[in-house]
C-alpha cells in the first residue's frame, strides 16, 4: 500500500514537473484548491490541465480523508458505472475519458462529505434504490428504441443490451444506503444532466 502511495504521489510530482505549457499545470495551482468545481469550471485551464489539477485534489483530499477502502472502491466503481452507461448510450467521446480521470476527485469529495445519518437512513432508501434504478432502465429503452442502427443490426443491439444489464446490476449490487445513492445521483446531475 505505502509503495502504491509513494508512486502516486512521484506521478504527481512528475506532472507538475512537465515544462510543456500545454499541458503543465498552471502556476496558480500553488494555491491550495479548496473545490473540485472550481477545477471544473475554470475555462482558463485545459481539459488536461484539470485533469492534471482533479489528480493533485483527489491525492490531497484522500490523505485528509484516511483509509475508507471499502467505500472508496465502491464510489469509484458507481461513479465509473455511470460514467460508462453514458458513454454507452451516446457511443463514446472524449469527455468521457476525462471523467475517469477526474472521478477520482469527485469520490474523495463524497468521501469527505460522508454524513453518519445520511449512512444510516434506510427508511425510504430501498423505494428510492428501486426508483433510480427504474429511471435509469426507462431512460435507456428510450434511447435505444429512439437508435436506428439497432433497429438495422439487431446482433449488435442485442450486445449493448447485455452491457446496459452488467452495468446496471453492478450499480444495484453497490447501492448500499442512502449516503451511496444520494452521493451517485449528486454526480450524475452534475456531469451529464
Amino acid at each position: 500500500m505505502k509503495i502504491r502511495t509513494i508512486c502516486f504521489i512521484l506521478l504527481l510530482h512528475l506532472l507538475s514537473c512537465n515544462k510543456n505549457e500545454k499541458t503543465s499545470v498552471p502556476k496558480s495551482s500553488a494555491v491550495k484548491i479548496d473545490s473540485i468545481d472550481e477545477i471544473v469550471t475554470d475555462n482558463s485551464l485545459s481539459e488536461m490541465q484539470k485533469d492534471s489539477l482533479c489528480i493533485k485534489y483527489a491525492a490531497d483530499k484522500r490523505l485528509r480523508n484516511g483509509e475508507n477502502i471499502i467505500l472508496r472502491n465502491k464510489l469509484t466503481t458507481n461513479f465509473l458505472m455511470i460514467n460508462n452507461l453514458y458513454s454507452l448510450l451516446n457511443y463514446g467521446g472524449t469527455y468521457y475519458g476525462h471523467q475517469q480521470t477526474r472521478l477520482r476527485a469527485e469520490v474523495e469529495k463524497s468521501i469527505s462529505e460522508l454524513n453518519i445519518s445520511d449512512k444510516n437512513q434506510n427508511g425510504n432508501f430501498a423505494k428510492s434504490k428501486k426508483d433510480y434504478l427504474k429511471k435509469w432502465i426507462d431512460f435507456i429503452e428510450k434511447k435505444e428504441s429512439e437508435n436506428v442502427e439497432n433497429k438495422i443490426d439487431k446482433s449488435a443491439a442485442k450486445k449493448r443490451s447485455k452491457e446496459f444489464e452488467e452495468k446496471l446490476d453492478t450499480l444495484q449490487r453497490n447501492i448500499e444506503n442512502q449516503f451511496m445513492l444520494n452521493q451517485i445521483i449528486k454526480f450524475e446531475k452534475k456531469y451529464y444532466n
